[in-house]
C-alpha cells in the first residue's frame, strides 16, 4: 500500500479520490489495475446516480436501503479503483463512505473499511465499457 497518494476530485454531488493503480485496493483485478480520469469518474457518477436512482424508483427499492443510499449520495465520499478483466475490459470500484474525512486520515491511500453498520458505506461496480453498474453491496468492503 505505502504512501502513493491519491488525487482528489469533485464534481456536482460527488467528492473523491482516485486511488492510482499501484495502490491495492478493491477487489482482484486479473487485468490488472488502471487509474481513472476526471472524465471517467465524471461518466461513472451518472452512471451510478441512474441506476441507483431506478433502483430505488422500482417497487422492491422502495423504503428500502437503496432509497436511503439515494437520499444522502452527495454526502457519501467515494474512493475510485480502475480494475481490468481477464479481456482487459475496464470497470471501476467504488467505495462509498459516510464517516467525516478526519475520522479517515489515510481515506487517499487505502481503503476505507470501518464505516459502521447499516448503510454507512456500500461499493458499487462500474463496466466503463458496457456502461452499466453491478454488484451492489452495502456495508464495509470485504
Amino acid at each position: 500500500m505505502g504512501d502513493m497518494e491519491g488525487r482528489i476530485v469533485e464534481g456536482p454531488g460527488y467528492r473523491g479520490v482516485v486511488l492510482p493503480e499501484e495502490v491495492e485496493a478493491g477487489p482482484p483485478a486479473p487485468g490488472g489495475r488502471w487509474t481513472p480520469t476526471e472524465a471517467d469518474v465524471a461518466q461513472a457518477e451518472r452512471l451510478v446516480r441512474e441506476h441507483l436512482g431506478a433502483l430505488a424508483a422500482s417497487p422492491a427499492g422502495r423504503g428500502t436501503a437503496v432509497s436511503r443510499l439515494v437520499a444522502r449520495l452527495a454526502d457519501y465520499r467515494r474512493q475510485y479503483v480502475g480494475l481490468r478483466g481477464e479481456d482487459a475490459e475496464q470497470s471501476m470500484w467504488i467505495n462509498f463512505f459516510d464517516a467525516p474525512e478526519a475520522e479517515h486520515p489515510g481515506w487517499t491511500r487505502a481503503t476505507v473499511s470501518a464505516c459502521g453498520a447499516g448503510d454507512g458505506c456500500f461499493q458499487l461496480t462500474v463496466d466503463m465499457d458496457a456502461f452499466l453498474c453491478r454488484g451492489l453491496r452495502i456495508g464495509p468492503p470485504r
